[in-house]
């Protein structure tokens, strides 16, 4: 069963984007309208123009295609798909694009590549002194190209560039588990963006879209383990096939939730992976189109979370 059978007019993400009665996600729920290009927004009756928008005689129109988002008399699009724009204190997950003099260019789905300072990563032991020139000969050794990292941005710069750091223990190198890349605007800022699931898979939503998913045997091990570094506990992790099934039907999850446009987080995250082992659907059937509109269907419908 898939939506051009069912005769629908639209595709199931603009279907659930136009869905003015979703529970499951609060933010997308009667105080958002989806509008295209070219749309009416509503009368310019004394309001602020914002980004997204512009006057057309009394008119706002839509410049976008998105979610009209209103704060007080600021009225703007939020686009459906756009980059990621930075904000000081944001959880990212990028990949290691280049290693350059003292720094290292970060992928991190913005419109240019985040820094990395060498002066901004914890040196092995946590030894606080001044990096040398033996340093910078093995920043290989740190981080190499093509290699996932979990950091915070540090910085702003005026021309925008992004600065990160990696101080933190929780900070640094990801091994051992699945990437995934999402929409960054499904992705809430919020107080935590380290979870571990209840299904026993922890995972990193980044601020910028990019979200890691792993096996963190540390949450059940002893304090030695609780002790180590972020890195040493993915060393030293060693997942068995039940976990990895887990993870991947974690992944599933979030991929379906990206699909249909709907808010990524634990809660949502769990309750697509309780459906679909309610429903019994092995992990390597949650993709087909038909199953993930059969799931999108009862996420819309439901009024329990």
């Amino acid at each position: 069963m898939d939506w051009q059978q069912e005769g629908m007019k639209d595709p199931p993400v603009v279907q659930s984007l136009l869905q003015q009665e979703t529970s499951f996600v609060p933010s997308l729920a009667k105080s958002s309208q989806f509008v295209a290009p070219g749309d009416d927004i509503l009368s310019q009756e004394s309001v602020v123009r914002g980004h997204g928008t512009m006057v057309q005689g009394s008119r706002l129109i839509s410049t976008v295609a998105g979610l009209v988002e209103r704060v007080n008399k600021l009225v703007a699009v939020l686009p459906i798909r756009a980059r990621y724009s930075a904000e000081v204190g944001d959880v990212v997950v990028g990949r290691i694009r280049d290693v350059v003099s003292r720094k290292w260019k970060v992928d991190v789905n913005a419109r240019q590549d985040a820094v990395l300072l060498l002066s901004a990563v914890n040196l092995p032991g946590g030894v606080q002194r001044r990096r040398t020139y033996e340093d910078e000969l093995k920043m290989r050794e740190f981080f190499d190209q093509d290699d996932l990292i979990s950091a915070e941005v540090q910085e702003l710069k005026q021309d925008g560039l992004i600065m990160l750091h990696t101080r933190s223990l929780k900070y640094g190198k990801l091994e051992n588990g699945v990437f995934i890349a999402v929409t960054p605007q499904l992705v809430k800022r919020s107080k935590k963006h380290f979870h571990h699931l209840v299904c026993g898979v922890d995972i990193i939503l980044g601020n910028n879209g990019y979200i890691w998913i792993y096996i963190n045997e540390s949450t059940s091990n002893s304090q030695e383990m609780k002790e180590l570094s972020f890195p040493e506990k993915q060393e030293n992790a060693k997942s068995s096939l039940n976990q990895k099934l887990s993870v991947i039907r974690v992944r599933n999850a979030i991929h379906i939730l990206n699909s249909y446009f709907l808010s990524i987080q634990p809660e949502t995250i769990m309750y697509i992976y309780e459906e679909t082992i309610q429903r019994e659907i092995p992990v390597r059937n949650m993709l087909r189109s038909d199953v993930m509109y059969e799931i999108y269907k009862t996420v819309t419908n439901t009024k329990e979370v």
